[in-house]
């Protein structure tokens, strides 16, 4: 899968030979409702794969902590260390298609929160023509997302069976609401804290759309080192006979 439907691949490839849980459970190839079934293994297992397994070579995605992330974009930068997000294993997946003969696997990875909590610096960033400057902790929670994940596929035959590589990735996310929380910010209208905060609220779409791109490439690498991993030792044969 890319992420959610090859972790269950690679989890269920691996079921006879480690005997792992009678609740994972392959998909047939000649099941009309094909995509449906993805979808719904899928999602049984996402609770247990997220906690990650080393025999599987899964890495642990409850919780994630990232070092460091920055956002950059014109006058804008915001600086984060010590990030911490825990929210993988609260998605789901929907609206699956997994058409190998058209070269195309697409998937929407939904979630009711994606919450955010690092320490930040923002050095004199612009918004809405205000210098805002600030360090402290930093929350940010994005409510009621949709990131749809498509990717093309080639084929390959070796060792006997057919290998699965995706090319050219990508993922789109909308997010309904967007909260953001900054300690200690200030901007240069000598406000305080509070109601700088207020006035990057008010403006909080605005900021989004400054970071959503990386914030696409920070759950796309999660997915993509994951699918590589998987894809180059699990034929497709062994998952859905």
């Amino acid at each position: 899968m890319q992420f959610l439907v090859f972790l269950y691949f690679y989890f269920v490839a691996n079921v006879v030979a480690l005997d792992f849980p009678s609740y994972v459970k392959k998909c047939s190839a000649k099941d009309p409702e094909l995509n449906k079934c993805l979808e719904n293994r899928a999602n049984e297992v996402i609770p247990h794969l997220v906690k990650g397994d080393r025999i599987l070579g899964i890495p642990v995605l409850s919780p994630v902590k990232i070092p460091k992330l920055d956002f950059q974009d014109g006058g804008f930068k915001l600086s984060l260390t010590d990030v911490h997000f825990d929210n993988f294993k609260d998605f789901t997946l929907s609206d699956v298609i997994f058409d190998l003969q058209g070269g195309n696997i697409q998937y929407t990875l939904n979630s009711k929160y994606l919450n955010f909590t690092s320490n930040y610096a923002l050095n004199d960033a612009q918004i809405m023509r205000r210098n805002v400057f600030g360090r402290g902790r930093f929350r940010m929670v994005l409510v009621n997302n949709a990131m749809r994940y498509k990717t093309g596929v080639e084929l390959s035959r070796k060792h006997g069976g057919t290998y699965i590589r995706g090319l050219n990735a990508d993922l789109k996310l909308e997010s309904e609401k967007v909260y953001f929380y900054f300690e200690n910010v200030r901007d240069n209208s000598a406000q305080d804290a509070a109601d700088t905060n207020i006035f990057l609220q008010e403006h909080s779409r605005a900021i989004f759309e400054e970071i959503r791109p990386g914030i696409e490439r920070l759950v796309l690498s999660y997915i993509e080192a994951v699918v590589t991993a998987i894809n180059e030792k699990i034929p497709v044969e062994t998952t859905i006979p």
